[in-house]
């Protein structure tokens, strides 16, 4: 054989998955070892194969980053998924470990509430002290100090880079350095977040420190988008994570090299060439082959992930399943956009919930791999875990979708659901446009209809994908997915609504407004200690799983997959990097 290797198509059938395998392990041991790489999907970069070091871990994402940096400027953007990348080229004060547990970093311990490193004062305002570890470097070697914090405050409270309104930032009243390890921060408003700089289950950082020698002559001296354009924030990346840049080859690699760390401990792999990789076949090909050993951030496709697993046999790898990513059932609550009134009365919404088959869609849609949903935040972490215990749980029962109706007034008769009045249910499902979300979609619109309702499916045409108002304005339940977690939680309350007057910007985009839990969300945001905060999150999920503004369906997992050889990584909190603890990762 000779040539690229051939892009592989999945089958629905085991005899095909199997037939696939056999052509991939042929291909895989033809096939040139190092074909052309480029973003259109070639499987490797030239001279990968024959030129990294026998201990470069190779990994493909799908998703090239537009800039390294944790927190862009403007509109630079991170694109989607792109944890694993950003998480080898920076650090911060604090880390969430595998639990979701804050633990400190580049800071030598968290500041702790009420004590003189977190102080609370009687007008609401506060102050933190946090005190870097000693020796920590750039990686042009320059030391880390305070005032590269201060800077940092400076750039990203600058209104022009799109960061000024948002918290954590929006409530620093000030940022100070008074020696080259102490950085003081005054709160104009409690932040819970105060302590980890971090705005947990977002992945977003709150201040990120920024080296101030190298951009401070640009951002002092000249326009904010000669700052953006920078050549810092791409292929002349300076920051603190565990592997420095060494080049960056735009659609085709990144390749990095431990740094040597005097206050972290250095990575044990010494070299990770990162392939960017947008064609899910091609990411199956080379892990057959042996030429990419870890697929992150999306680059195998869900559903792809069991043929990996049968081609390379008992042994050979391991899945893990990241759930970072929530699906959900939307029902439009506003009476002058609803199709259908019935929609509003949460008895039918129970009854929808009831008449929703997890198992058979998940095996249907995702190859078995997504995990059934009860609320917004899985239970794999401590907070979670306290939530799940309280949501309200919809197994999937016919009988029960019946009774729930008929306490709504509603009997089924031959032709579907009806009121005394001859009122019909009657609504419309959609979804974005994709063939998994369509197959999903369908799927849980036939269980509806065989649980007796009235049901007609649409699709959100990609041209309308990022329409606010188009995804808002929906006239009965809208299927999508959003993050898992804290955030998803709080953008149920009223204030988030999605209106005219916001330019339909609003999560809430189903019409939710419920006081009581508005109450606890308003909560949340003064609460400061960790258990009380997990006890109001339990209330919120109680409240939400009995109201159903939206029908949990799953949590979409990222997939990692891995060779054996490479050890150190176990699956991790939503909230947390899969990546977050890749010093100790091995690679024999």
């Amino acid at each position: 054989m000779s040539g690229s290797r051939p892009s592989v198509q999945r089958s629905p059938t085991i005899a095909g998955m199997f037939f696939a395998v056999v052509v991939l392990s042929v291909v895989g041991a033809c096939a040139p070892p190092s074909p052309t790489g480029s973003s259109s999907g070639a499987a490797v970069p030239a001279g990968a194969t024959s030129t990294r070091p026998a201990r470069t871990l190779v990994a493909a994402v799908r998703n090239e980053p537009s800039t390294l940096a944790s927190l862009p400027l403007g509109q630079q953007g991170g694109g989607a998924a792109v944890y694993f990348s950003k998480r080898m080229f920076n650090a911060d004060l604090s880390i969430l470990d595998g639990d979701g547990v804050p633990r400190p970093y580049l800071a030598e311990a968290l500041p702790q509430l009420n004590t003189a490193s977190w102080q609370v004062f009687p007008d609401g305002r506060m102050e933190t002290t946090h005190r870097l570890k000693d020796g920590v470097r750039w990686h042009n070697g320059n030391p880390l100090t305070a005032d590269d914090f201060v800077f940092s405050w400076r750039v990203y409270a600058t209104p022009a880079f799109g960061h000024a309104n948002s918290a954590p930032i929006s409530l620093m009243e000030d940022v100070s350095a008074p020696d080259p390890r102490t950085i003081v921060i005054k709160w104009k408003a409690p932040y819970p977040q105060a302590d980890t700089l971090q705005n947990l289950g977002t992945g977003a950082k709150g201040l990120p420190p920024l080296p101030q020698a190298v951009l401070g002559p640009t951002f002092e001296g000249q326009s904010p988008e000669a700052l953006v354009n920078n050549s810092f924030w791409t292929q002349s990346y300076i920051g603190l994570g565990p592997y420095r840049l060494e080049q960056w080859q735009p659609g085709a690699f990144i390749e990095a090299t431990a740094f040597e760390q005097p206050a972290l401990k250095t990575p044990n792999i010494l070299r990770i060439r990162v392939l960017i990789i947008p064609d899910g076949n091609t990411v199956l090909a080379n892990m057959v082959s042996g030429d990419v050993q870890l697929a992150a951030d999306v680059a195998l496709p869900l559903g792809f992930v069991p043929e990996v697993m049968q081609a390379w046999g008992p042994g050979k790898g391991t899945s893990l399943l990241h759930l970072n990513q929530w699906r959900t059932a939307t029902v439009q609550l506003r009476p002058d956009i609803v199709g259908s009134q019935a929609l509003i009365d949460p008895r039918v919404r129970r009854a929808l919930a009831y008449a929703v088959d997890k198992e058979g869609t998940n095996a249907a849609t995702w190859a078995g791999q997504a995990i059934p949903s009860d609320v917004w935040i899985a239970p794999n972490s401590e907070t979670g875990r306290v939530v799940d215990a309280a949501a309200t749980k919809y197994p999937h029962d016919i009988r029960l979708a019946e009774q729930q109706m008929a306490t709504a007034g509603y009997l089924r008769t031959g032709s579907g659901y009806a009121a005394s009045n001859g009122a019909r249910v009657a609504f419309d499902v959609m979804t974005n446009a994709s063939p998994n979300n369509e197959s999903e979609m369908s799927i849980i619109a036939a269980g509806w209809r065989q649980a007796g309702f009235d049901v007609k499916e649409a699709v959100l045409p990609s041209a309308l994908g990022q329409d606010n108002e188009a995804r808002s304005t929906f006239t009965g339940i809208f299927v999508a997915s959003t993050n898992v977690g804290e955030q998803t939680a709080v953008s149920y309350a009223t204030a988030y609504l999605a209106r005219p007057e916001n330019r339909w910007a609003g999560l809430n985009r189903g019409g939710y407004s419920e006081p009581s839990y508005d109450v606890l969300v308003d909560s949340l945001g003064t609460t400061l200690d960790r258990q009380q905060r997990a006890q109001l999150l339990a209330q919120m999920g109680k409240i939400f799983t009995d109201d159903l503004p939206s029908i949990p369906v799953f949590f979409q997992p990222q997939p990692w997959v891995f060779v054996n050889e490479l050890k150190g990584l176990r699956v991790a909190a939503s909230e947390t990097n899969m990546s977050w603890n890749m010093r100790e990762w091995e690679f024999n």
